[in-house]
């Protein structure tokens, strides 16, 4: 408690921070890099190359992902997340020697499968360390790490590319700066409190955030104590009694009490009620206690309907993230730009993420569950919107004309070196280019902004919230691992289109994808709004 604990809270948040955006920032180096690769003579790197390497990738973190709770518990999220570092920087340094396909593969394979571990370690560190209302706000910052990243990537990648800087060397400062960061995490980042010798954060919170049942007409309250929101350690009898509590009460919390949930009163929405006709606002369902195997945790995910929801969403919505990729690439064949300036300006992107995160987690604590049902809903139907309009503002005609204008007399239109096709200034195809670029980003940035919010803030709070101390990481990595194994499919299958220059038809998967994911989020969301899980 007191100053140490919150310096210490600090040191171990901005350690995480630090550690995963470098982990994403090498991450990112491939993505810029995919055009200039391509362009390199002495490599046989394509579209439809970067597509299978990417879903190679893909399949390891799905991997990764099913046994990364497992490795949190044997090896400890603190360790986890300094073998991942080493990984991740030996990895990165030897693909940026490498001039096959196939050891590319393996190589980001072996990248990917450990950079599977560091969310949910990041996660377990989290539910340590943070009391359950701080999840939202806690989450939604670290969550921009990952974009954090992306964005540096891009700039400062992209920068050097720019500057005429060889992709390989790009690789080689990555593994140096997870190299570095290593070394910080290894030297300030520990599991829990207890092993700096401070007290447990959930000692303090039973204290402020006991657990309660309230009456329909508010007036009368029944106080248990717990281990903490994700924390349900009390005994069995203590269980049944509060069970048989609940169950005799009339009208107990508008009917959200069933098969024995306990709720949270998380302090989230603020005022008399925060909008849920509960004092210090909604309130958090918890299920999952700290003595269930993982296999009972396992079962019990698989019997909600609520899992699946969320589940079946996050597989429709993590194509978009992996845009992030391809953007540099498609931006490049669009506009007519080099590889260093794609990838500067596709920056926009994960910009709107880090952004709409930032505002998102620090309102999502303070809305009721109906606005968060809103908030998330309206977002997401916006998003849709801009897919759809990114669609039908993609220059086709204007592309057709231009590899025409390649094979005519026409010497304002040619080829360079590297088969990317030049336009002069003077040519009047060109104004087009230029007017396309800020139609192009402002809705590439949209999509970001929309979109963000929904896959990083509910998810994080609800496997905190439904997963528990012990099993959220858990319920974290299936949820990633739904997520991968659809987009392991999609980046195949951008990788053949992109090599085609069809780019059209990835933007019509993209929005199909995205309108599917706005319905089952929703129904998502909309149910959370009696069940209070995030």
């Amino acid at each position: 408690r007191g100053w140490g604990m919150m310096v210490m809270r600090v040191v171990t948040l901005t350690v995480l921070y630090a550690a995963y955006m470098g982990l994403m920032y090498a991450r990112g180096v491939l993505d810029v890099s995919n055009a200039a690769m391509k362009n390199d003579s002495q490599t046989t790197w394509d579209f439809e190359t970067a597509g299978d390497v990417f879903a190679c990738g893909n399949y390891a973190y799905l991997v990764g992902k099913l046994v990364s709770p497992l490795m949190v518990d044997l090896a400890g999220a603190q360790s986890l997340l300094v073998y991942t570092l080493a990984l991740g920087s030996a990895t990165t340094f030897l693909f940026g020697l490498n001039g096959s396909p196939w050891t590319a593969a393996l190589l980001w394979g072996l990248f990917r499968f450990g950079l599977a571990f560091g969310w949910p370690a990041l996660g377990r560190i989290v539910c340590a360390w943070c009391l359950p209302t701080q999840y939202g706000q806690v989450f939604g910052v670290l969550s921009t790490a990952s974009r954090t990243g992306a964005v540096m990537a891009s700039l400062v990648a992209g920068r050097l590319l720019m500057w005429g800087v060889p992709w390989r060397s790009l690789f080689i400062g990555a593994a140096a700066l997870l190299l570095a960061l290593l070394a910080l995490t290894n030297a300030f980042l520990r599991d829990k409190p207890t092993d700096w010798g401070l007290e447990e954060v959930h000692a303090k919170g039973q204290e402020l955030l006991p657990l309660m049942v309230v009456e329909e007409d508010d007036t009368e309250e029944s106080t248990m104590e717990a281990g903490g929101a994700v924390d349900n350690s009390t005994s069995t009898a203590a269980t049944a009694t509060a069970e048989r509590s609940m169950h005799q009460r009339k009208g107990t919390a508008r009917g959200e009490v069933d098969g024995g949930f306990w709720l949270w009163n998380d302090g989230g929405g603020g005022g008399a009620g925060g909008g849920d006709g509960v004092k210090g606002g909604p309130r958090r369902a918890v299920r999952h206690g700290e003595d269930e195997s993982l296999l009972t945790a396992l079962g019990k995910f698989s019997q909600e309907g609520h899992f699946w929801l969320i589940s079946v969403s996050i597989m429709l919505i993590t194509p978009l993230t992996e845009m992030n990729s391809w953007w540099p690439s498609y931006l490049s064949h669009v506009l007519k730009l080099s590889p260093g300036e794609a990838a500067s300006i596709a920056s926009v992107f994960p910009a709107g993420f880090i952004i709409s995160v930032l505002l998102g987690g620090w309102l999502y604590d303070r809305l009721s569950s109906r606005g968060r049902f809103v908030f998330i809903s309206s977002l997401l139907l916006t998003g849709t919107c801009v897919a759809l309009a990114l669609r039908f503002v993609h220059p086709t005609v204007l592309l057709e004309q231009l590899e025409l204008a390649v094979e005519s007399p026409d010497a304002s239109v040619s080829r360079d070196g590297d088969g990317m096709v030049i336009v002069d200034p003077a040519h009047p195809h060109y104004a087009k280019l230029v007017a396309l670029r800020l139609p192009l980003l402002v809705l590439v940035f949209l999509l970001g902004f929309c979109f963000g919010p929904a896959y990083f803030i509910p998810t994080s709070v609800y496997c905190a919230s439904f997963g528990g101390k012990r099993h959220c990481s858990t319920l974290a990595g299936l949820l990633d691992a739904f997520g991968y194994l659809s987009t392991t499919a999609f980046m195949v299958a951008v990788g053949h289109i992109a090599k085609a220059n069809r780019w059209v038809q990835v933007l019509d998967l993209l929005w199909t994808s995205l309108a599917c994911c706005t319905l089952t989020y929703s129904l998502f969301m909309c149910r959370n709004v009696q069940l209070k899980y995030c």
